[in-house]
């Protein structure tokens, strides 16, 4: 089993510096085959954050909580700070849900308004915050939430 620090390895030798994120679909793709090699955690809720830099080369990946079975706690001072510490200029948020409902919960939208705000005031750029299962995503930045 590939434990998703080596998906991720992976993840960078199939791009190269001029790789840019451009689109959800592509970052369901990357996240589905995270937890794809995670099987022994994919029941359980993630929170990931993909930072960027200025054409939004993916210049880190990170897990930044790990929760249960329907929930999972964000700390936006644990995301920023990552952000900080890898030199990005901007990210995208990704949360899975295991239940197979990429609807977002009220969780979900409070946490969205904190890094969006948070974002703003350190002056980052959001590009999406995308809850994701299997294939299927919901995308806060398509629904200009």
């Amino acid at each position: 089993m590939k434990h998703w620090k080596q998906t991720i390895v992976t993840l960078h030798e199939k791009t190269d510096d001029k790789t840019q994120i451009t689109n959800p679909v592509e970052v369901t793709k990357m996240i589905s085959e995270i937890l794809k090699s995670e099987k022994h955690t994919a029941y359980q809720e993630h929170f990931w954050i993909i930072g960027l830099d200025n054409q939004n080369r993916l210049k880190m990946l990170q897990l930044v909580s790990l929760g249960g079975l329907s929930a999972t706690m964000v700390d936006p001072r644990v995301v920023f700070f990552a952000l900080l510490s890898s030199h990005c200029s901007g990210f995208i948020a990704v949360h899975n849900h295991p239940s197979a409902n990429c609807n977002p919960s009220q969780e979900d939208e409070k946490v969205n308004k904190q890094l969006s705000d948070g974002a703003a005031l350190l002056g980052f750029r959001m590009l999406d915050f995308l809850i994701v299962s299997d294939d299927k995503f919901y995308s806060f930045s398509e629904m200009k939430i």
